[in-house]
């Protein structure tokens, strides 16, 4: 590249931090104990969140950790409109990051998200959804940093057919570009249709059927994959929210998968100081480096946010992510899976003015892998403070 092209790039970047950097400044010195800024049936919520971040290990290297600095600037606007049986809520945000040494990983990313959500009061509820982010941030299923474009669409249908029986059906899209050519770009369609038993005031017991395709460009067929699952969901409770199902998924290629099945989350608020979160799901994808494969894939999180005195929250995290490749590689002869934890710390100052927070947060990761090269161990701190309009 020209080296007047690469300039002429160094400076254009320079300013975009520095607009976003100003953006923080103006944001927080006019910010003041409201919520958002009425204009019509909108309420517009403008933000800014600036962080600073040491890293032990920027490239998630095995054996060649380079520890460095970064700032990270965040600037956006979220909004919703105010109309009975309709909501609509949005949000635009733009990042920089900067690294104290290593200024090759420095980079912008951006990105939007929409839901509109349309309901009668008794019988049918509709939600559309759909989203779209320019990243350059580490993807679990690649086990590196990449950049990519992630576009996420989709319609849910809900509607109680009887008093005692709710239908649900739901169609998504997901499609993943990365920059890189030696990372498989993919997409995926799927349908989900959940019928409903009400059991109690606060339960249901639930059918889960669905199906889709994917496409990769690695991969020279498309995949069929069909899942099934009974569970239980709750309903009309504010102390416990969330749905949990059990069954079996098969995904049909050039080589047929069977898998156990699962698929839940639930938000617990135990009492007044203490809520209680856990996600878990698997399925199968497309294998991002791997020609004509595909990835197992398991992701967990438990975590909890205790209120520490009037003003702060304290949180505790835990994730998990396990990728196992179906295929061994290389004809055979080298299997490829890895295990990452992550545990994190997070301290939150949540003071009396509703638009500023600042918090604290310390996170620790581990990944094992096959092979080997592939391993790496983290530490991150992270301090900031959030502006909210």
């Amino acid at each position: 590249m020209p080296v007047e092209v690469m300039n002429g790039e160094y400076v254009m970047r320079k300013k975009l931090f520095s607009v976003m950097f100003v953006a923080v400044f103006v944001l927080s010195s006019a910010a003041v104990a409201q919520d958002g800024i009425r204009a019509g049936d909108f309420i517009l919520s403008p933000y800014a969140d600036l962080s600073v971040i040491s890293d032990s290990n920027v490239r998630t290297d095995a054996d060649d950790e380079e520890d460095d600095i970064s700032l990270i600037v965040r600037v956006g606007l979220s909004f919703q409109n105010t109309v009975d049986q309709i909501r609509l809520r949005g949000n635009v945000w733009g990042l920089a990051e900067r690294y104290y040494d290593l200024d090759e990983e420095d980079h912008e990313d951006w990105g939007q998200s929409l839901s509109l959500r349309m309901f009668d009061r008794d019988r049918l509820q509709i939600t559309l959804r759909q989203s779209f982010a320019r990243v350059e941030s580490f993807d679990y299923a690649v086990g590196s940093t990449q950049e990519r474009d992630d576009l996420r669409a989709g319609i849910a249908l809900g509607r109680n057919l009887t008093d005692k029986l709710e239908g649900d059906l739901d169609y998504a899209f997901r499609k993943t570009d990365y920059e890189s050519p030696n990372v498989f770009d993919w997409d995926q369609h799927r349908v989900m249709a959940t019928l409903g038993h009400v059991l109690t005031d606060k339960t249901s017991a639930t059918l889960s059927l669905s199906a889709g395709r994917q496409s990769s460009d690695g991969n020279d067929d498309d995949a069929d994959f069909y899942a099934a699952r009974i569970g239980l969901r709750t309903r009309g409770t504010d102390k416990m929210t969330g749905a949990f199902g059990v069954g079996f998924q098969r995904h049909e290629s050039d080589q047929n998968i069977n898998i156990p099945s699962f698929r839940g989350s639930v938000n617990w608020r135990a009492n007044e100081n203490m809520t209680v979160f856990a996600r878990a799901e698997n399925t199968v994808e497309p294998a991002t480096q791997d020609i004509n494969n595909y990835n197992k894939v398991i992701r967990a999180s438990l975590g909890t946010s205790v209120n520490v005195m009037q003003d702060y929250l304290l949180s505790f995290t835990g994730r998990y992510n396990r990728n196992d490749i179906d295929r061994r590689i290389d004809d055979g002869a080298v299997s490829k899976d890895d295990d990452t934890y992550t545990v994190s710390a997070r301290l939150t100052y949540r003071p009396p003015a509703r638009w500023l927070q600042a918090f604290l947060d310390v996170q620790y990761e581990d990944k094992t892998a096959t092979p080997k090269s592939n391993e790496y161990s983290q530490t991150m701190v992270k301090a900031g403070v959030n502006l909210r309009y």
